[in-house]
């Protein structure tokens, strides 16, 4: 078997080591909201794109449009690659196969839980900022954070 390196868009296959990274990355909650959404992912209007080394998944990311809003979506590295570029690598590739005349801006959910720290500074540093906060989302008192940017 022919072992691949790059990005590719997820099939019904990929789909559970894609559940294997979210559940270890991200809080119990949020990994069975997970599983519960990639029951129909594939037949969603959510397009998932995944990062392969030597046909290991390392990181995925997506979006999908809900009305006239851009979102991205499930945006996850294997916790031993984070720290090399991947998870920016998967923001430009999907930014990169948006329709930019269509949308001038994405938007993101992320968690204000220590799960999720890491996420929120890498956000930030990619030009998102916070428009909003729910407090108290989560069952342990996370507030949920919407973030946006451009997609230039």
């Amino acid at each position: 078997m022919k072992c691949f390196t790059g990005y590719k868009r997820l099939k019904k296959e990929d789909l559970h080591n894609a559940l294997c990274i979210i559940k270890a990355v991200m809080p119990m909650q949020i990994a069975v909201q997970a599983k519960e959404e990639f029951r129909t992912i594939l037949s969603s209007e959510t397009v998932l794109w995944g990062y392969f080394a030597n046909s290991n998944l390392l990181g995925l990311s997506g979006y999908f449009v809900s009305g006239e809003q851009l979102w991205l979506s499930w945006t996850a590295v294997d916790r031993h690659c984070q720290g090399r570029g991947i998870g920016l690598a998967l923001l430009n590739w999907v930014l990169e196969n948006v329709d930019k005349e269509k949308y001038k801006e994405i938007q993101v959910t992320t968690y204000d839980h220590s799960d999720f720290h890491r996420a929120i500074a890498f956000y930030l540093k990619s030009g998102f900022h916070i428009y909003a906060v729910v407090p108290s989302y989560l069952s342990d008192g996370s507030s949920i954070l919407y973030m946006k940017r451009g997609v230039w």
